[in-house]
């Protein structure tokens, strides 16, 4: 024997299949109507953090590698910059950005100067620091860090 259908669910039936056609329709129409956005973003893309990685890992800003691991470097933060003001116990750099920084001497400050020389100073023994290029291929310049 068959069972009859209500006509309370016939009602509902019909309800359900025009609330499911019309979210249907209104998901493919929205869609259609929304406009081709390219996308939003709430942080600045185009700043250092996302631009793509050195070539050549552990590297410092002037390029050179090799600072943490040789004996004849420091391994520290180096502070470059121009004297505005020299005392007896400090002086004053500027930043090429603009910065200012105050800096105490120590008891017997290392002061050193870089210039320039020739492949001659190369030889087994001496401690090197190399600036390499963009693709890590070539040594662009060496700095001269301990002779034997």
């Amino acid at each position: 024997m068959k069972r009859r259908v209500s006509e309370r669910e016939l009602k509902f039936g019909a309800w359900a299949i025009a609330a499911l056609a019309i979210a249907a329709a209104s998901f493919f129409i929205g869609g259609a109507l929304k406009p081709d956005e390219p996308p939003h973003y709430v942080f600045e893309t185009e700043s250092d953090a996302y631009q793509p990685a050195s070539a050549i890992p552990a590297t410092t800003k002037g390029g050179f590698t090799g600072f943490g691991e040789i004996d004849g470097s420091a391994a520290r933060t180096v502070l470059a910059g121009r004297v505005l003001e020299k005392t007896a116990t400090g002086v004053v750099l500027e930043t090429p950005g603009g910065q200012r920084t105050s800096l105490r001497f120590a008891e017997t400050p290392g002061i050193s100067r870089v210039e320039p020389a020739t492949q001659s100073l190369l030889r087994p023994g001496v401690t090197v620091a190399v600036r390499l290029n963009d693709t890590g291929d070539t040594v662009e310049a060496v700095l001269v860090l301990a002779q034997p």
